[in-house]
C-alpha cells in the first residue's frame, strides 16, 4: 500500500470546474485518473483515499465518497470498508469475487 503522501506520484487527478454537480465531475476526474493509471505496472493496489482526493480536487469528502460508489457500482473500484479509502482492482482480481 502506498504511504500517504505518495497519492500525488501514483495517481494524476486534476482540481474539478466548481459549475457542475461536485459528485459528477468528481466521478469524472477519479474515472479518468484510474483509466490512465498503469494498475499493471505496480505490485500493489493503488489506494485512493477520500481525504486525499477531496483536498487534491478542491472538494469536501462528501462528493468523493459519492463518486466512489458509483465507481464501485461500475467495478472500477473496490471499498475498503474499514478505512475512507477504495482501491483499484485489477479487472482479473475483480472477476474472480
Amino acid at each position: 500500500m502506498a504511504a500517504n503522501g505518495q497519492l500525488a506520484s501514483t495517481l494524476a487527478v486534476r482540481p474539478i470546474d466548481t459549475g457542475s454537480s461536485f459528485r459528477t465531475l468528481a466521478y469524472a476526474r477519479l474515472r479518468e485518473a484510474i483509466a490512465a493509471a498503469d494498475i499493471y505496472g505496480r505490485p500493489d493496489e493503488i489506494r485512493l483515499d477520500e481525504r486525499q482526493l477531496a483536498a487534491a480536487l478542491g472538494v469536501s469528502r462528501t462528493p468523493i465518497r459519492e463518486a466512489m460508489t458509483l465507481l464501485e457500482r461500475r467495478a472500477s473500484c473496490a471499498r475498503c470498508r474499514a478505512a475512507a479509502s477504495s482501491s483499484c482492482a485489477r479487472p482479473s482480481a475483480r472477476s474472480s469475487r
